[in-house]
């Protein structure tokens, strides 16, 4: 059995199927997380922890300067942030960190040299729903923080979403 190391930092299975377009995975890590979001489908409890599993895993495969990657590691860092730091709610955060790239013309954010321990793959060998959701959260987390020198521009990047939001709701009238 032949390792590639992955962008994430964690090794796999040399694998010689599809990767993502834009994402820096190998082609293992890639068929990994496949079987992740399959089971996180298939089981109600799993999926409360998808929005982690999804942010944390574009925001350590962020891939080369280009307009989609700016976009994807933008907005899923703002996802992250908006979850773990503000405290929204994964919808929340779903519906409005796809703002960023279309309102702010963000940048490109130099990925750190280290995304920590987790990987995709320790989701898989998780054995049951709870310990997954559990997981999917700490991995989510580990991963923002890796970031950390990135996390001043990010913070002003969900100040503006929570402005904008805050201003568009009705006055109360009572």
């Amino acid at each position: 059995m032949t390792l590639e190391k992955c962008q994430c930092g964690q090794n796999y299975e040399h694998h010689s199927g599809p990767t993502h377009a834009f994402l820096g995975a190998s082609a293992g890590c890639w068929k990994a997380y496949g079987q992740v979001l399959a089971l996180e489908y298939k089981d109600p409890k799993r999926w409360e922890g998808h929005r982690y599993t999804v942010d944390a895993y574009a925001c350590q495969h962020p891939g080369r300067c280009e307009p989609r990657t700016i976009e994807s590691i933008n907005l899923h860092l703002v996802s992250l942030c908006l979850v773990l730091e503000r405290g929204m709610s994964t919808d929340f955060a779903t519906q409005n960190a796809i703002r960023i790239p279309n309102e702010l013309n963000p940048r490109w954010i130099e990925p750190p040299t280290s995304f920590g321990s987790i990987g995709i793959a320790d989701l898989l060998r998780v054995q049951n729903s709870e310990e997954h959701l559990k997981l999917s959260r700490e991995y989510a987390r580990e991963v923002w923080q890796s970031w950390g020198r990135s996390h001043a521009l990010i913070h002003k990047y969900c100040d503006w979403i929570c402005d904008s939001v805050a201003s568009t709701r009705p006055k109360d009238l009572s």
